[in-house]
């Protein structure tokens, strides 16, 4: 497992980058990199609550990217390759257990994408449970079929989420109803908006973000997205240690959004796009976010 666990990590080939990314999860720093890293803390437990945090962070991304049925399977293949199969445990869920605690539970925050991994561990659980249902029993054949239709389907309503964004939605409403000379403010990161290429875009800084600051520059729209929405009004902790919050507020952020929501300002939210899928639930922060457009109106 050793062996392994060097190899797919690239010790053999980028030695120095395995020895950083182990002071990486010990918590010591990695001499001559001064990129923010995402918070962690490693400890051999943090107590219950944090634990138990953990756990529904990890169960919730896994949800999200098997889906419920799926992820009941998988978690009955991992206890029936226990049961069955000592040693296809020993190679599939040694690894995962590994990877859970020696990494996953050490960051504060457990996304989605750091457990993808544990998908493909978990899909090789539930074809094995699968396989063996579909042998000795008609009726678990059918169910397991049934299951990997499902897991079909979320896969081509993914590609048509994507097909659709919203984000195109609202790049041919503001063709239509916006003069390329309108000036328009976003407050977050261009993968999140529609593109805007024509027109007088202006991504402004946190510390602009106020009500005084949109009397002064007064742009004809402004443009918000439902994806990774609390960067509108926050900024990340630079030592997250402080307070123990990965996010700190911005001045006078916070009451510019609430009041442009709330249509308190001389704006008026003239367009709205959004997908509901019926499958998957929406954890990827970029795909199809909703899609606000507020234009100013006279006072």
């Amino acid at each position: 497992m050793l062996i392994t666990v060097a190899l797919v990590n690239n010790a053999l080939l980028n030695p120095h980058g395995f020895a950083n990314r182990l002071r990486y999860l010990s918590g010591r720093p990695v001499p001559g990199v001064a990129a923010r890293f995402a918070p962690l803390e490693f400890g051999f437990f943090k107590g219950l609550p944090k634990e138990w945090q953990y756990v529904c962070q990890l169960t919730d991304a896994l949800e999200s990217g098997f889906g419920l049925p799926l992820l009941l399977l998988a978690a009955a293949g991992g206890l029936y390759i226990v049961v069955r199969g000592r040693r296809a445990a020993a190679y599939l869920l040694i690894p995962a257990a590994v990877q859970y605690y020696l990494s996953l539970r050490t960051l504060d925050l457990i996304t989605l994408r750091y457990t993808l991994p544990f998908l493909v561990m978990g899909g090789l659980c539930a074809g094995a449970l699968g396989v063996a249902v579909g042998r000795s029993w008609r009726v678990g054949a059918v169910a397991v079929a049934i299951v990997c239709a499902l897991g079909l389907a979320r896969a081509v309503e993914l590609d048509l989420l994507l097909q659709h964004d919203s984000r195109y939605q609202a790049e041919r409403w503001l063709v239509s109803h916006a003069v390329a000379a309108s000036s328009i403010e976003t407050y977050q990161k261009a993968a999140y908006l529609p593109r805007l290429s024509g027109f007088d875009h202006r991504e402004v800084p946190l510390e602009q973000r106020t009500l005084d600051g949109i009397e002064q520059r007064r742009p004809d729209f402004i443009i918000i997205s439902s994806a990774a929405k609390k960067g509108i009004t926050h900024s990340w902790n630079p030592d997250w240690r402080q307070g123990h919050t990965l996010l700190i507020p911005g001045p006078g952020a916070p009451a510019c959004l609430g009041a442009l929501e709330r249509e308190q300002l001389p704006y008026r939210r003239v367009a709205r796009f959004e997908q509901r899928p019926m499958l998957l639930r929406l954890r990827i922060t970029s795909l199809c976010p909703e899609i606000s457009i507020f234009q100013r109106v006279a006072p």
